[in-house]
């Protein structure tokens, strides 16, 4: 109960209205600034000491983006078809490619989301890496700026998980080094809730 109350205030402090008051003073912070604020609050760092960085857990942008503030972010109603279908594409395909856009390039999310959709990639095709082909002067900035929020899933199902090297570990604790193994040090780290499946087998950090 406590983290959707804490997600239901979030979503009112990022409400689209705050975007458009015209009676806003020139210092009030745009949407996109707004949002990115949100995004950095909820982000924890990995307590894996090779990976000290932060990561925003799995799940909490689609808690967060709802279609209003997409349209907000935008600066749109959708009142065209081209602009009904790009909110449509983010709400349904690309929501971690949005909130990435917002939080390396706020000034440059039209174009990094019409680039993507005319791609015709979305979140599944994360993480990319910069293509020669590719000339985009936000590219690079983005492909630093999207391993905090590609933090990964690790299920009880699954015996090898492949991971890049650039890859946040989504540990929050850890508890002790328990020895010595074939390979060196063992140690045991508390994997974030959100990061762990089936739903069953999940901490309560």
């Amino acid at each position: 109960m406590a983290d959707y109350n804490e997600n239901a205030a979030c979503q009112e402090h990022l409400r689209p209205k705050d975007y458009a008051d015209d009676t806003d003073s020139d210092d009030e912070p745009s949407f996109q600034e707004k949002f990115k604020n949100m995004l950095s609050s909820h982000a924890i760092k990995s307590a894996f000491e090779k990976t000290p960085f932060k990561f925003v857990p799995e799940g909490i942008i689609h808690e967060l983006l709802t279609e209003d503030q997409i349209k907000a972010a935008l600066n749109t109603q959708a009142a065209t078809v081209e602009e009904a279908e790009l909110v449509e594409f983010i709400r349904m395909r690309a929501k971690k490619i949005f909130a990435i856009a917002i939080y390396v390039q706020p000034n440059k999310i039209l174009p990094i989301i019409k680039w993507w959709k005319k791609k015709d990639m979305d979140d599944r095709d994360l993480p990319i890496t910069s293509q020669p082909a590719w000339k985009k002067p936000w590219l690079s900035e983005f492909c630093d700026g999207q391993w905090m929020f590609l933090a990964p899933v690790f299920s009880t199902t699954q015996y090898n998980h492949n991971l890049d090297e650039a890859h946040i570990l989504p540990f929050v604790y850890k508890r002790s080094d328990s020895g010595r193994g074939s390979f060196g040090v063992v140690s045991q780290y508390v994997i974030q809730r959100k990061h762990l499946d089936p739903v069953s087998m999940r901490f309560p950090f």
